[in-house]
């Protein structure tokens, strides 16, 4: 008879270990941003993505939130009522299957934390400053505080004349 085509080696497939490092990233009044680090052991059938489920307290379904796998190792539930306490889990994704899931150990309240602001004033700004006229003076200065604070500049209780300044705010 006729020789038989040559086999190709068996590569078992397996799933990933379970993503490491579940931690909360931020929290707004409808969303949750979660952060991971990718599995310890992710074997030959390598790894496709995640996939991101959440599960209300005292409920024993998991809505599934992203609706397609996500490569990145951040995502952003949103949609959330706020004042709701959730419990959150991610799968790592490959050929073979969803990984055991990871589970943030604790129940997140979907409710925006808030930080009265904060001017943190550099060093250098707490000494005199003197210009010449006409020269440009750029002074950066770093707020803080959630929800973002709302800028406003003033000289004697009046507010700046734009003509006389320019003023950039970043978001």
């Amino acid at each position: 008879s006729k020789p038989s085509e040559p086999s190709k080696a068996f590569i078992p497939l397996a799933v990933t270990s379970e993503p490491t490092m579940l931690a909360v990233d931020g929290v707004t009044d409808t969303t949750v941003t979660m952060k991971w680090r990718p599995p310890d052991m992710i074997g030959a059938a390598g790894l496709d993505g995640y996939v991101v489920e959440y599960c209300f307290e005292g409920k024993d379904e998991w809505i599934v939130a992203n609706e397609e796998m996500t490569e990145k190792t951040k995502y952003t539930i949103s949609g959330l009522p706020t004042g709701e306490k959730i419990f959150v889990r991610v799968k790592a994704m490959n050929a073979a299957g969803a990984s055991e899931p990871r589970m943030h150990p604790h129940p997140i309240l979907v409710k925006e934390v808030i930080e009265h602001p904060k001017i943190r004033v550099p060093r250098h700004l707490k000494q005199t400053y003197i210009r010449k006229v006409g020269e440009v003076v750029n002074l950066v200065i770093p707020f803080q505080g959630r929800p973002r604070a709302k800028v406003s500049w003033t000289k004697e209780t009046k507010p700046v004349d734009p003509t006389q300044v320019s003023i950039r705010n970043s978001e």
